[in-house]
């Protein structure tokens, strides 16, 4: 019979729930049992040294030295991708000036047409005026 341990994981530390513990089996109490709970407590601790060792490798990776580095290349990176958007701004601007421009004398032309043909609309009226004054006479 095995001995079933609930863990839980928080930060490559295991900690076990307080409903059974390692050193106080729920089944039999024999010294295999305990033996075997040890080494599953040495393994246990053994697999959270290699993740703890791991993490600072990755930390030795970011050394100060590298941070500057890494710095430098993040700002010019960041320099780079604002220039860019920049450049890109300005162009949008410039079609979008172009575009409006564009728009501005098609309106002013719209406009003149509509005068006019209000003025033709007038003139029409005054004559329709006319000759209705005319036939009624």
């Amino acid at each position: 019979m095995t001995q079933e341990v609930t863990t839980t994981m928080y930060h490559g530390r295991t900690d076990f729930s307080p409903r059974s513990t390692l050193l106080t089996p729920t089944t039999g109490s024999g010294l295999k049992q305990r033996i075997r709970e040890l080494e599953a407590l040495i393994d246990n601790d053994l697999r959270n040294a290699q993740v703890e060792l791991e993490a600072l490798r990755k930390l030795r990776q970011f050394s100060p030295d590298n941070t500057k580095e890494l710095i430098e290349k993040m700002k010019e990176e960041i320099i780079a991708h604002f220039e860019d958007s920049k450049s890109e701004l300005k162009k949008f601007f410039i079609g979008q000036r172009q575009e409006n421009l564009k728009l501005h004398e098609h309106i002013k032309t719209l406009r003149n047409e509509n005068a006019t043909l209000q003025q033709s609309i007038l003139a029409l009226q005054r004559r329709l005026q006319a000759i209705e004054e005319d036939i009624g006479q």
